[in-house]
């Protein structure tokens, strides 16, 4: 009872504070590095959403009232909407926020609170300007796969990435050389699996895969998921074509 008292009384007093939550600068906002962005990200049990493109964390302290606020936040690409997940004052807390570049509009907000927060949250998630792609992968990660596959990029094409993918039918690590064209519309699938060496060409209308070819007639099988997982992770590096 106390506990729940408590909560509304700091409830009402940040809104009786509304009007007094600064806007930041883009020089206040500490610069995050890694070690930062984990330190954070440790203290946040959301995950991004998936249906943004890239995510970033935020610690914003509210003096007004003493709180810590470390939040989740997903973007999508060309930062125009937001979701914004934090958990504050015993507030499960998220909100859909708009943006056209000057003003914030909150479009929906769950405890009716994310009005108070999301500005300043939203004020150094773009300030600090430190993002990762939702569903994507690490250069460490990139290289651990890369070094576990004899296949090189496919020069016909324009770039590439790795994709893991565990088959649980038949327990079988599937290391995977994806090639792609700049559109993601056609894609040059290789990779090794039980005495299996498969190649297949599969195009791609956005929904559907169309297995093109099918060097042993399985990948009809592996390459969905894996292409599943190579848009998905969003980690692509160029392919160089020979002078």
């Amino acid at each position: 009872m106390k506990k729940t008292l408590a909560m509304i009384l700091a409830l009402v007093m940040m809104l009786s504070l509304a009007s007094s939550f600064p806007a930041f600068a883009e020089e206040e906002v500490e610069e995050m590095t890694e070690e930062r962005f984990e330190e954070i990200y440790d203290e946040i049990e959301y995950e991004p959403n998936p249906d943004y493109d890239k995510y970033t964390v935020v610690y914003y302290f509210l003096e007004d009232i003493s709180a810590d606020l470390n939040a989740m936040v997903s973007a999508n690409e060309d930062e125009t909407e937001f979701y914004i997940e934090v958990f504050w004052y015993g507030v499960d807390d998220q909100g859909l926020v708009k943006y056209d570049g000057e003003n914030y509009e909150i479009v929906e907000d769950k405890s009716g609170f994310m009005k108070l927060v999301a500005p300043p949250i939203l004020d150094i998630a773009i300030a600090q300007d430190y993002w990762k792609p939702i569903g994507g992968m690490t250069e460490e990660e990139f290289q651990e796969f890369y070094d576990d596959i004899e296949y090189e990029p496919n020069p016909d094409y324009d770039k590439y990435t790795v994709a893991y993918y565990f088959l649980e039918d038949i327990s079988a690590d599937l290391n995977a050389m994806v090639s792609a064209n700049e559109e993601e519309t056609e894609f040059y699938i290789e990779v090794f699996w039980y005495g299996v060496d498969d190649q297949g060409l599969v195009k791609y209308d956005g929904e559907n895969y169309e297995i093109v070819e099918d060097k042993s007639g399985f990948m009809k099988l592996v390459a969905p998921p894996i292409l599943d997982i190579a848009i998905a992770q969003n980690y692509w590096k160029p392919i160089e074509k020979a002078a």
